[in-house]
């Protein structure tokens, strides 16, 4: 019986240890400033930055998450989330894109998203776009600057 104790602790503590999913791939913590190509800096309120990986799946449930952070006021940002908050971003290829919310309106009419062209005066609409985003970069922690184009 005592030994049957023992070994449900060992397992309970290795459980512990292991997890159940967690972060497969390993982030760095990341922090930087968004800038228009002409070094003027990001100053859009509410902007998220976004950071999808381009490591491939691990297996068919396993898959890199996207991370994230709110931009200040000044373009910069830091404290970057993928699986659990301040995290950091997954190591290694990535593809990045911003995203603008529009402040809550009391026009029942109005959208809640910013349409393409909305979202054109802030920047080339390519950057809002996860598909279609010309910025990426070799993720490997640290301080980093993105450019966008007006």
């Amino acid at each position: 019986m005592k030994q049957l104790l023992s070994l449900t602790a060992v397992l309970a503590v290795v459980s512990m240890l292991i997890g159940c999913g967690g972060n497969p791939y390993g982030t760095v913590k990341v922090s930087g400033k968004v800038v228009y190509e002409d070094g003027s800096a990001w100053s859009t309120p509410d902007t998220t930055v976004f950071f999808v990986s381009q490591n491939p799946n691990k297996d068919p449930k396993t898959f890199p998450r996207v991370g994230s952070a709110e931009l200040n006021a000044d373009g910069t940002f830091s404290g970057v989330t993928t699986y659990d908050y301040n995290d950091g971003v997954i190591k290694g290829p990535c593809k990045i894109y911003l995203n603008i919310r529009k402040a809550p309106s009391d026009d029942p009419k109005a959208l809640p998203d910013y349409t393409d062209e909305e979202l054109a005066k802030f920047a080339k609409i390519e950057y809002f776009k996860p598909d279609l985003t010309p910025i990426t970069m070799d993720i490997k922690g640290g301080k980093i600057e993105i450019k966008v184009a007006k």
